[in-house]
């Protein structure tokens, strides 16, 4: 029944008649009434709002998925999605088919929403898009409340807010209980990647060593981004502590040119040494409130300065 004009806002006269669900004649037949317009308005409403197909095309985005997605609509997740050193959540990707991030495979696995990483993946997301697929690009950010807004984001775009909410909360949850238990002076901590790659200022890095309480050599020596250390410079500003992470089987990484080099022998000789997994940090998403429990492991000398 359409409202004219005149009518709208007014209270009082007869309700209009639903053909589908007609009010019964008696009042014993009141309680299945009820019973039946309430089954056919949840039946709609199912009915009206079915969650989308969802593929991603990078292993960042598979986290995203994996994470706030049912399983029944993951129709595709990355080549990566399965890598241990690179995915997070790789065991809970085995069962899901994966692509080599074209558009062709996703559009073929029935995706209604495609995820994809900015930059890497923008082709394919642009020609998504000009087909009608609904896409969204996640980019790189060492702003917490980025990463918690982009969160948001997606989750709404695939019909599952309330699971993003609530792994927001858990992730706000930790990094404030980290806060709280920072130490009353941060130790100097030196992050290193196998070929000694490094971050400064403006890097996810950073910005975790300041949510745990580690103050950040690299930084404070006027670094910004990522790039590589000469790791002649710890010799004349030594750090507190090493933090190590690499994206390939850890104990062979240390092996390579970083753990070949005369300063970090001597350096991991005597300093407290932390290694964060690689896969744990490997995006600015949501995985980094790991990230920052394993790294407030360097707080303390012995390493146990973390939440359990």
């Amino acid at each position: 029944m359409r409202l004219l004009p005149r009518d709208r806002g007014r209270w009082g006269g007869k309700p209009p008649q639903s053909s589908l669900c007609p009010r019964p004649q008696t009042r014993r037949g009141f309680p299945a009434w009820v019973a039946l317009c309430l089954g056919l308005a949840g039946a709609s409403l199912a009915h009206a709002a079915p969650l989308p197909r969802v593929a991603s095309l990078g292993v960042c985005t598979d986290q995203l998925v994996l994470a706030l997605a049912v399983p029944e609509q993951i129709v595709s997740l990355s080549a990566q999605a399965t890598d241990p050193y690179l995915s997070w959540l790789a065991e809970a990707a085995a069962p899901y088919p994966r692509n080599r991030g074209t558009a062709e495979e996703v559009l073929a696995a029935g995706a209604e929403v495609v995820l994809g990483e900015a930059g890497l993946n923008t082709p394919a997301l642009s020609l998504l898009r000009r087909l009608g697929v609904t896409t969204h690009a996640v980019g790189l950010t060492d702003d917490l409340a980025v990463i918690d807004a982009e969160t948001l984001r997606v989750a709404a775009l695939i019909g599952r807010l309330e699971a993003g909410q609530a792994l927001v909360a858990r992730g706000r949850d930790l990094y404030r209980a980290l806060q709280d238990t920072r130490p009353s002076r941060a130790p100097i901590a030196v992050y290193l990647q196998p070929g000694g790659g490094s971050a400064g200022q403006g890097t996810f890095v950073n910005t975790l060593m300041e949510v745990v309480g580690l103050s950040n050599l690299t930084a404070a020596l006027g670094r910004s981004g990522w790039g590589r250390l000469d790791l002649e410079v710890l010799q004349t500003h030594p750090p507190e502590r090493l933090v190590l992470s690499s994206f390939d089987n850890g104990a062979q990484a240390r092996l390579t040119a970083l753990g070949r080099h005369p300063v970090f022998r001597r350096l991991s000789a005597t300093t407290p040494v932390t290694v964060v997994e690689g896969r744990a940090w490997v995006c600015s998403s949501w995985i980094l409130s790991e990230a920052a429990r394993q790294l407030a492991r360097a707080r303390a000398p012995e390493g146990g300065g973390g939440l359990p």
